[in-house]
């Protein structure tokens, strides 16, 4: 489902598969495929995944991505680490759980626009 970025520039997706019908190099190139091909980015994305697998199998993968994405973000927002430090060597504290309890709580969607700014 994810290809190395020799991969991705040769326009292989292995030994035995054609081409992406939908080869680009850069954004630029993608959002001109996009306008020549009337389609926007995720019909040309959808169409070279779906040169290797079937839709089912594209929607399924997809659908596994949005769960561990999802899964992700429930964990950042756990209201037990608010306040503790993110990963890694800068000491950041975690505020998210906070503010996102802090957003469910009020009812007033703009309220969190100063503290994020």
């Amino acid at each position: 489902f994810v290809n190395t970025a020799e991969e991705l520039m040769d326009g292989h997706h292995g030994s035995t598969h054609a081409p992406f019908p939908h080869q680009f190099g850069s954004m630029a190139e993608l959002v001109q495929l996009c306008h020549d091909k009337k389609k926007n980015i995720a019909d040309l994305m959808r169409d070279n995944e779906e040169s290797l697998r079937t839709p089912l199998e594209v929607e399924d993968q997809l659908r596994e991505i949005w769960r561990v994405m999802e899964a992700c973000v429930d964990r950042g927002l756990a209201k037990d680490k608010d306040g503790d430090d993110l990963p890694g060597p800068l000491g950041i504290v975690r505020r998210a759980p906070g503010m996102y309890a802090h957003a469910c709580e009020d009812e007033d969607p703009n309220s969190m626009i100063p503290v994020v700014s």
